[in-house]
């Protein structure tokens, strides 16, 4: 149950530019910016799988997109896996996602040194660009997908040495509270900036009453994976995407 949960608040949490459901899926197109954003999230199901499939192939061929589908092991239908397999798709690594309860979450870092932003301000980009390094397309995209969350969010700026150094992104829906965009400039590394901003978050979700921290991490990113298990994260599923082949674009 929990993770259904997660999977629907965390696609709230940041949105598509466009979203169409089709019997119980979500499918969603954001011009290639992040694969969760341009991608199918298999929350409910009705109906046959054959017809909802062209569905998904016909609504991404509308932006010449190839068809994905983000799985998770609450997708439905159980069988959807092994049915998107037999058609071909490719799997291809995701993240797993971590949780923590926030009534055992002890504060690391300096939170104090973190200012929390109803909006993204210039100094707040300055620093998550520049760890992106994403060009100026997919930097308009993200800009729309973060300033159009709409559940309660606030980002969190970490200053040290009187520079912006750290930020992250906080978003809170029922009682459940995400952990996103979390980033830190590479000559400020080592300084205990990602625990700051996430004492930073979890206090301020703390405050709204949430229960639950959440938050996405990919395999193979060894030091973000520290400082998480550090602070009591473990890791509770792992989603990944099965992509269609390129004979379906």
């Amino acid at each position: 149950m929990m993770i259904s949960q997660i999977e629907t608040v965390a696609a709230n949490a940041l949105p598509a530019s466009v979203t169409e459901v089709c019997d119980g899926w979500l499918l969603r197109y954001s011009y290639g910016v992040t694969r969760r954003a341009n991608s199918v999230l298999a929350e409910k199901h009705s109906g046959s799988l054959e017809p909802k499939l062209q569905t998904v192939s016909d609504f991404y061929a509308r932006f010449n997109a190839k068809p994905r589908f983000q799985l998770c092991p609450a997708s439905e239908p159980s069988a959807l896996n092994q049915f998107l397999l037999d058609h071909r798709y490719t799997k291809i690594p995701g993240a797993k996602v971590q949780t923590l309860e926030l009534n055992t979450f002890k504060a690391r870092g300096d939170s104090s040194r973190v200012q929390l932003l109803s909006k993204p301000n210039d100094a707040w980009f300055s620093v998550y660009r520049a760890v992106e390094k994403a060009d100026s397309q997919k930097e308009k995209i993200r800009t729309w997908m973060l300033k159009n969350i709409q559940p309660q969010a606030t980002f969190a700026l970490l200053s040290l040495d009187d520079e912006p150094a750290a930020v992250g992104l906080g978003v809170f829906e029922a009682g459940f509270v995400g952990m996103f965009n979390m980033a830190t400039l590479e000559s400020f590394r080592g300084r205990g900036g990602a625990s700051s901003i996430l004492s930073a978050l979890a206090t301020w979700g703390k405050t709204l009453g949430g229960h639950t921290l959440y938050l996405q991490v990919s395999e193979d990113n060894f030091n973000a994976r520290r400082v998480y298990e550090n602070l009591g994260f473990e890791t509770l599923y792992s989603y990944w995407y099965l992509e269609a082949p390129q004979t379906l674009l």
